[in-house]
């Protein structure tokens, strides 16, 4: 039941007629009657205002953000994913371009044409080498220059913005252009390098310092030399290696290496084949392990104690031995090479040479007397400053063939080249 002016009202609006006059004041007031009425005491029905984060919520907030952050940064650093990303990235341009090379190799031997240079469709730059006998292919994007002979051999890459560097099929030997800056490779910083002196350095990125000797440094780049022996490999009839912690062997079955290998177009390869092969090889199959032994420097600016192996690599061996003996070794066994690459190599002291186990020396030797026909990796004995054949990997004579597994360790070269920018 209703009473008074409310009831008027309500009675009014039910008819759906107007407000007018003492109609509409009366319907005023009680509308603001109503409006103080609901809004007084605990059971006020007004709705309630917005509320905001308090003070100490977004503290909380923020501190746990910053954790995270935090937490995201370290593991990004603590398994080098910034470098790994790098690293893959540049070796899949490297594949990418060497098999582009390799497909207008494929098209100048079907043109036939002995005077015409490679077709690189515009990707690069292509310039016949000093001898004639093969090209120069340089990237137009990447700057990588690699040496191709009239065989298809690819060596390389090197950059052109190096300086010195030997190249070579397992790309060590040159410096790093704007690739190695110390904030992407943990170099040795500029300041720490004093020419004759050492400095720790943790070359292979396992956590861990190493003693290096710092054989030459000029106002823009360094060379520094392993102070002793780094990992394990085995050359001769077993190619493997020790890696990470755990050991990696040559895939014998790998179609281009099988071809190169297969001495009498067999099929299958026996130890003198395998022997063969590692001696041949050698020098390269050094090389690009210490490449593989050093994680804070780019490739291209590491290599192994020993000599430019490009010098008279690819020269045959001639000798009556092998022609008397096994008509099949001849023109496929390769040259020695004794000689030094760099001047500083030669004046090494016999401390500076010496090192706590017998490591590989990246040369060969061959031994040719009048009974047999001896082939060696060279070495460098344990205590011992004397560069010298070491243990052939396998030899000949009139009646057999005897061949060898040598293990020894190595010592990485690596040449820094530092930007004015961060000197």
């Amino acid at each position: 039941m209703c009473r008074g002016r409310s009831c008027a009202l309500k009675t009014s609006l039910n008819k759906g007629g107007g407000l007018v006059g003492a109609d509409l004041v009366s319907a005023q007031g009680f509308l603001r009657n109503q409006e103080i009425t609901l809004c007084r005491g605990k059971s006020c029905a007004c709705p309630k205002a917005y509320e905001g984060i308090t003070l100490i919520a977004l503290i909380i907030t923020i501190i746990i953000l910053l954790i995270l952050a935090m937490t995201s940064v370290a593991l990004v650093m603590r398994n080098n994913l910034i470098k790994n990303t790098q690293y893959a990235a540049e070796e899949y341009q490297i594949a990418a371009e060497k098999e582009a090379i390799e497909l207008a190799y494929e098209e100048w031997v079907m043109d036939n044409n002995e005077n015409a240079d490679l077709n690189m469709d515009g990707q690069a730059s292509v310039d016949l080498n000093d001898n004639g006998n093969g090209w120069k292919v340089k990237f137009n994007s990447s700057k990588h220059e690699y040496a191709v002979d009239k065989d298809g051999k690819i060596s390389g890459p090197t950059s052109s913005s190096s300086q010195g560097g030997t190249g070579g099929e397992s790309g060590g030997g040159g410096e790093q252009g704007d690739e190695g800056q110390d904030t992407q490779y943990n170099l040795p910083k500029f300041e720490d390098i004093d020419e004759n002196k050492t400095l720790e350095w943790d070359g292979d990125g396992d956590g861990e310092t190493e003693e290096w000797l710092v054989v030459e440094k000029t106002e823009s780049e360094a060379v520094i030399v392993s102070k002793d022996v780094m990992g394990s490999l085995t050359l001769g009839t077993e190619c493997k290696w020790t890696i990470d912690g755990g050991e990696e062997e040559l895939d014998w079955e790998d179609e281009e290496i099988k071809n190169d290998a297969d001495i009498d177009n067999s099929g299958s390869l026996d130890e003198l084949e395998k022997a063969v092969y590692s001696y041949n090889h050698g020098v390269e199959i050094i090389n690009r392990y210490c490449e593989d032994l050093i994680k804070n420097a780019p490739r291209n600016s590491v290599k192994s104690l020993g000599v430019d192996e490009e010098s008279d690599i690819e020269d045959i061996y001639e000798s009556e031995h092998l022609q008397k003996w096994r008509s099949s070794l001849s023109g496929k066994v390769k040259c020695a090479n004794e000689t030094y690459s760099e001047p500083w190599a030669t004046e090494m002291s016999d401390e500076q040479k010496k090192s706590s186990e017998s490591y590989w020396f990246a040369a060969r030797a061959i031994k040719d007397s009048s009974t047999d026909l001896r082939f060696y990796i060279c070495r460098v004995y344990k205590n011992s400053a004397y560069v010298s054949e070491g243990s052939h990997l396998w030899y000949i004579t009139y009646s057999s063939y005897y061949t060898y597994a040598r293990t020894n360790g190595v010592r990485p070269v690596v040449s820094i080249k530092y930007p004015d920018s961060y000197k």
